[in-house]
């Protein structure tokens, strides 16, 4: 389920519901369409109930959430899951839940802002340890030896718990419930003094305009990267702003209803003495007879731009992979049908090496070389790929991905 988060414009001061996925969103008071720049992790607190003399008094731990999907390889094969979880960020009282359940889900949260005056604990505990931890819950990694490990399409935040203090004890500050002793409270803030808000924890905005044209851009909210309707460009949301990015396309004529995105990702590996497809080919022992040409093509992975379930995510990148000879993207232009890109290209790259191991039939030649490849991507283009209509699910002719259409609402709340 979505974080449903309580948001309030940065224009105008309008109130609206945002999900946790959200990176663009229009007002619906004063019309102005904005980006949220991913450059901050998300400070989000679960509003208190019980009442309090003094909002300072308010005590919020820290909890971090983590939602993605965790593939790793290893010599057992290869293994994947989608995680949702929330962890406790700081050193705590045992009586201090370990983890928030469905509370986030359940309730609509806020974002912790300089309005509020809560004292908030500091985070204490390092991610590497509550990602170690995640992965010990997912039970991915046993006794095996393991050669990579990677985190697609997370979203990762953190997530307060208002406590209050009623003369000796500490309660709940949303259901009353007694916690502990205060006394047992103050060994925990002994480890670090909780701080009010700081204003680097503020979100940062951009105005949804095009940079080259100013033009005004438009798509989903959970979408990463738009498209010009006036100029054509491509942009994509990063740490660092709108940053232009290729793109090009399949024309499917009339028959084709909707269009998927694929970042392709322009990446030799040497490690593995993969420069050319026809490298690749040999490489991962497929059993194809590499052509000619394919010796001056070179390699490129293709992965999908959207989430989906983990393992049509590893299957769609691996038939668009192996069978992108059959592939002859041209210019784009904007058409209906355009499915939101909402998986990064970064996040595209890492997945470059969940995809190899998918795809190689020889894995003994392939996965102990994993831990040792450095991606250098020589840079990702954003292709949009045409599907038929076919019921129930959606069909890519030239490389013979077939996606559920359940499939990809569930990739929406992924």
């Amino acid at each position: 389920m979505d974080i449903q988060i309580e948001h309030e414009c940065s224009q105008c001061g309008g109130k609206k519901v945002l999900s946790e996925a959200t990176r663009f969103f229009s007002c619906s008071y004063c019309g102005v369409g904005s980006f949220i720049l991913p450059d901050r992790i998300s400070r989000l607190f679960i509003p208190p109930v019980i009442p309090s003399s003094d909002e300072s008094s308010h005590l919020l731990v820290p909890y971090l959430r983590f939602k993605g999907t965790v593939f790793t390889v290893s010599s057992r094969g290869i293994a994947h899951r989608v995680v949702d979880t929330t962890q406790t960020a700081a050193t705590m009282p045992s009586e201090i839940p370990p983890s928030l359940g469905v509370r986030p889900q359940a309730m609509k949260l806020q974002r912790a802002a300089s309005n509020h005056r809560f004292s908030y604990l500091p985070k204490t505990i390092k991610n590497k340890v509550i990602f170690d931890k995640v992965i010990n819950i997912s039970n991915l990694i046993n006794e095996d030896e393991l050669y990579h490990l990677s985190y697609i399409g997370e979203n990762i935040s953190l997530i307060y718990l208002p406590l209050v203090s009623d003369g000796n004890v500490v309660r709940d500050a949303v259901t009353d419930r007694l916690i502990c002793d205060h006394s047992k409270m103050e060994e925990a803030l002994s480890l670090g003094a909780a701080d009010s808000f700081k204003s680097g924890w503020q979100l940062d905005y951009l105005p949804s305009i095009c940079p080259h044209c100013g033009w005004s851009l438009e798509g989903e909210g959970d979408g990463v990267a738009f498209i010009c309707q006036n100029c054509d460009r491509a942009w994509e949301l990063t740490r660092d702003g709108m940053v232009k990015i290729k793109w090009q396309m399949v024309d499917g004529g009339i028959q084709a209803h909707c269009y998927l995105p694929f970042w392709l990702i322009n990446e030799a590996i040497p490690e593995l003495n993969i420069i050319s497809f026809a490298d690749f080919i040999t490489c991962v022992n497929l059993p194809m007879i590499p052509k000619q040409e394919w010796h001056q093509r070179d390699m490129s992975f293709w992965v999908p731009a959207f989430k989906i379930s983990p393992k049509s995510f590893l299957r769609a990148g691996k038939q668009a992979t192996v069978n992108q000879w059959k592939i002859e993207p041209g210019k784009g232009k904007k058409l209906s049908g355009f499915y939101p890109a909402t998986l990064p290209s970064s996040e595209g790259i890492q997945a470059v090496k969940a995809i190899l191991a998918k795809t190689t039939a020889s894995p003994k030649k392939v996965f102990p070389f994993l831990p040792r490849i450095k991606m250098k991507s020589r840079g990702a283009t954003l292709v949009y790929l045409p599907f038929f209509d076919k019921g129930h699910d959606w069909l890519q002719p030239e490389t013979g991905i077939v996606i559920g259409k359940n499939n990809l609402r569930f990739g929406r709340s992924m």
